[in-house]
């Protein structure tokens, strides 16, 4: 998958604001790890990555929310319009390991519950980006 990079200007005070992923492919289907901020700056290129993987026809999709940092209404929109085209494709869809900011995010909007979530399989694993 893609790193995006937004540099000084685009965010205002911030200096860089990156969100990475990486895909993991196993018998299991696919998992997709993310780390940094799900917003209006990085949610449109992750929704466009997520369909081309849905078009896979996975077995399951899984995304590790275990490192993401912040996420806003344009993520949570992200994660909610993947899980309806999941379902609707017939490809499990669940949420492994949210982060605590992720967590409070999807609870206050009462969509906590529409997600299948499980623990992480990564917890100890560390990764190159």
């Amino acid at each position: 998958m893609a790193e995006q990079v937004l540099q000084d200007g685009d965010r205002g005070a911030r200096d860089e604001v990156t969100l990475r992923s990486a895909v993991v492919n196993d018998r299991n289907g696919l998992t997709v790890l993310l780390e940094g901020e799900l917003d209006l700056a990085t949610g449109p290129g992750l929704y466009s990555e997520l369909d081309r993987l849905l078009a896979l026809a996975p077995r399951a999709l899984v995304l590790d929310l275990s490192r993401l940092t912040f996420i806003d209404s344009t993520g949570v929109a992200v994660l909610n319009t993947t899980r309806e085209h999941a379902l609707a494709r017939g490809v499990h869809f669940a949420l492994q390991a949210p982060s605590s900011p992720v967590e409070r995010v999807l609870e206050i909007t009462a969509l906590w519950e529409h997600f299948d979530t499980r623990p992480s399989r990564f917890e100890d694993a560390s990764f190159e980006w």
